[in-house]
């Protein structure tokens, strides 16, 4: 799912051919990656604490 985004987003970028276009699709896709993590985190960070009440 994310690597047919990824690909998606390239193709629309390197047809154009804009340096900085380039550069803002490196720069979202960084920060999306960034809030996978986090949200990742989070979740277990919840899991473990709901493991430890129990």
């Amino acid at each position: 799912m994310i690597e047919k985004l990824i690909e998606k987003l390239i193709e629309l970028f390197s047809v154009k051919g804009h340096k900085n276009t380039a550069i803002k699709a490196g720069i979202f896709l960084l920060v999306i990656f960034d809030l996978i993590d986090y949200l990742i985190l989070q979740l277990r960070l919840r899991r473990d604490q709901y493991c430890a009440r129990r």
